[in-house]
């Protein structure tokens, strides 16, 4: 008899799907997955593991046969394996918004706010936990990996043009301010840790989400696709919602991204007055607008 639960994205039919055959076996206390032998051991520490591997049907090697898939596509995901964790971590988790029963719930429920309001994230595909009274110590999280974007310092790496980077610039602002509209608080987010689409691979959100809840079918007229890219994240680690997020910890967003920016990407500071003025244009004032920046984002690109 299984002692853990599983919570499974929109389309995601069954455990089969991502290649197991017990919650278990993604918990890592059962069997290995269908294609572990072909996983990578992408980050590990005390508590926490995250392997990368392909869907079932997912051809990896050149000459290989496809198989069919079993329901949730082909690709590679990351499966994020939690055990343990520290008393204050848990306690954390478990009573501060969003309130969670493991680790993987509390990703979970971040990810699910932040895509209601609009901000990019990887596409989560599975949850499960061990049955426990209070927190569970052992969880797991299954997300997509990002298809046809690339991580946003290879991007400032090999975009120099003058209206790509402008767009950049615009896009990135205002996914900081849909953070803020969300009231999520992600104080360890790094540039390595956002992704921007390849260009011409992507479309606006608001004509991709009427798609879906359309049908593919229906055409969707009257909205333009926009020629922003978008942009998404792949960790809310540290995360919690507030009861609002204020202009000032949005200005520090920033600046600890300034301080992440290579002098080889070459960005300049009508980019970041650029993402600035997008992110913090809700903040106030004109002027209280200016002053944050200022304060947080000149100081530290000049040093």
């Amino acid at each position: 008899m299984s002692f853990a639960q599983v919570h499974f994205w929109p389309g995601v039919p069954d455990l089969a799907a991502l290649g197991a055959r017990q919650v278990e076996d993604l918990l890592g206390t059962g069997d290995a997955l269908e294609e572990e032998e072909r996983a990578e051991v992408v980050a590990q520490e005390e508590g926490r593991v995250v392997l990368r591997y392909p869907l079932p049907g997912t051809v990896t090697r050149v000459g290989e046969r496809g198989r069919r898939p079993r329901g949730a596509g082909t690709g590679f995901v990351y499966l994020t394996r939690w055990t343990g964790g520290s008393l204050s971590e848990r306690m954390s988790a478990r009573l501060t918004p969003p309130r969670s029963s493991s680790f993987a719930a509390r990703e979970w429920n971040l990810i699910c706010h932040l895509r209601e309001h609009g901000v990019g994230t990887a596409e989560p595909l599975a949850m499960g936990e061990e049955r426990a009274s209070v927190f569970a110590r052992r969880s797991f999280l299954v997300t997509r990996e990002l298809e046809s974007m690339q991580r946003l310092p290879d991007y400032l790496a090999r975009e120099h043009g003058a209206e790509p980077r402008r767009h950049l610039a615009h896009a990135l602002g205002l996914f900081v301010a849909r953070l803020r509209d969300a009231r999520v608080e992600l104080p360890g987010l790094e540039l390595r840790q956002l992704f921007v689409s390849i260009s011409g691979s992507g479309e606006s959100c608001a004509v991709q989400q009427l798609s879906e809840a359309l049908g593919a079918d229906t055409p969707v007229s009257g909205l333009r696709r926009s020629r922003l890219p978008q942009i998404a994240l792949t960790s809310v680690r540290g995360g919690r919602v507030r009861e609002a997020v204020q202009p000032e910890a949005a200005a520090e967003w920033l600046r600890r991204w300034v301080d992440q920016l290579e002098p080889a990407w070459e960005v300049s500071p009508l980019e970041l007055a650029r993402v600035a003025h997008h992110a913090l244009t809700r903040g106030g004032s004109r002027a209280r607008r200016r002053a944050l920046w200022h304060r947080h984002l000149l100081p530290s690109r000049a040093r």
